[in-house]
């Protein structure tokens, strides 16, 4: 993670964010939204995003000055509060990853292979993360750069399409709900949201970090406005009390859309073929920064452990031998982590519960508060350099 070898654009960072959120937040939020809020769910999307660009511009300060991205940060915490932050950071990781598994593996076997069992598709999802992980960052920045408009175009269309259903009656009436709610509903909606974070552990990837801001806000922007026209689609499709019943609504629907022509028989499978694309990309994303943080940890824990080398050549290849082998015990550990997660989350709808309340109550919280100390470290570090 913390290599010069990988470089990425702005731009493609900035669609790598939209597909980690666009996926997840697209089939959860809907059914989310529809329970607790209704009709005015879709101010709860627009309201979240403030407090996302209140993260960004923290981000942004983050990397700012002489601490230019998370290593260098790291690397000036101490050692008894740099262990616990990185833990967090792995373990973070690996439970968004496994669950990003456990609902991609349920909506293969629902709408793809149904006659499949639910090990045999997460394994391969598994295995086709730390693939991901092991072809590095720059090589699937290429190939999602590639496929962002391949994707987007067929989804906007079926959106547009749909649209002539809609009924607008099942938008009425609006702030029809308590202050709490609607705070509770943006909460929400800001933890999706807050994966935007992430940009924060690709600063060392970036061609020009300086830009990270504008990508992170252009991400935010795309991802609301998908979001929103989503949930109105939905809404004026099937109403409040049978949206907030329907775990994946926005399959059900592009199944429900006729295109014209009728040249497809199957355009529901097609369609998942956009949220398995966009959840992978989550799902990589989370398995990538866990692996590459626990590499990092495990190289910090052991520096100083080496021996001298007479031969430079010799010791150079040897430190190229030795990041080999530990980036694969870190990628299979982190592999083995998150198949553990997703049938635990698989297993028990109770897990999935805690798993819910430890992400709106711990797991964000935390994360902020984190990027919050560091902004405050690197500056006061600055001040007194």
């Amino acid at each position: 993670m913390f290599s010069e070898n990988q470089k990425i654009s702005v731009r493609q960072m900035t669609r790598l964010l939209v597909y980690d959120m666009i996926g997840i937040s697209t089939l959860m939020l809907p059914a989310f939204l529809a329970k607790l809020l209704g009709q005015d769910g879709i101010f709860a999307l627009l309201l979240a995003l403030l407090p996302a660009f209140l993260v960004v511009w923290f981000l942004e300060r983050s990397v700012a000055g002489s601490w230019k991205d998370f290593g260098a940060h790291m690397r000036r915490m101490p050692l008894w509060l740099r262990i616990p932050v990185l833990v967090f950071y792995i373990c973070e990781g690996v439970l968004t990853a496994g669950y990003g598994v456990y609902l991609l593996g349920d909506l293969v076997l629902q709408h793809l292979l149904p006659d499949e069992t639910y090990w045999l598709v997460v394994f391969i999802l598994i295995l086709l993360g730390g693939y991901g992980i092991w072809r590095g960052i720059e090589g699937r920045a290429r190939v999602y750069e590639i496929l962002f408009w391949i994707l987007m175009a067929p989804l906007l269309l079926m959106l547009l399409l749909a649209a002539k259903d809609v009924d607008t009656w099942y938008w009425t009436p609006v702030f029809s709900h308590d202050l709490w709610s609607l705070l509770r509903g943006t909460g929400i909606v800001f933890l999706f949201y807050l994966i935007v974070i992430f940009a924060f552990f690709l600063t060392p990837y970036l061609q020009d970090s300086r830009q990270v801001g504008n990508g992170c806000r252009k991400s935010l922007l795309i991802a609301a406005g998908v979001n929103g026209a989503v949930y109105l689609v939905l809404l004026g499709n099937f109403g409040t009390g049978a949206l907030a019943e329907m775990p994946y609504a926005v399959i059900d629907l592009m199944s429900m859309v006729k295109l014209p022509g009728g040249f497809f028989e199957r355009q529901d499978a097609f369609m998942v073929a956009i949220w398995f694309f966009t959840l992978y990309a989550f799902i990589n994303t989370d398995m990538f920064y866990a692996s590459d943080i626990l590499r990092f940890l495990a190289k910090g824990r052991a520096a100083g452990t080496g021996q001298d080398k007479t031969d430079e050549k010799e010791g150079q290849q040897e430190a190229v031998q030795s990041e080999k082998i530990l980036q694969f015990w870190t990628v299979a550990a982190v592999m083995a982590l998150t198949f553990g997660v997703a049938a635990v989350l698989y297993l028990s709808m109770q897990w999935r519960e805690y798993f819910y309340y430890f992400q709106m109550w711990a797991g964000a919280p935390l994360f902020i508060l984190i990027l919050l100390g560091l902004q405050w470290g690197g500056r006061r570090t600055d001040h007194e350099a």
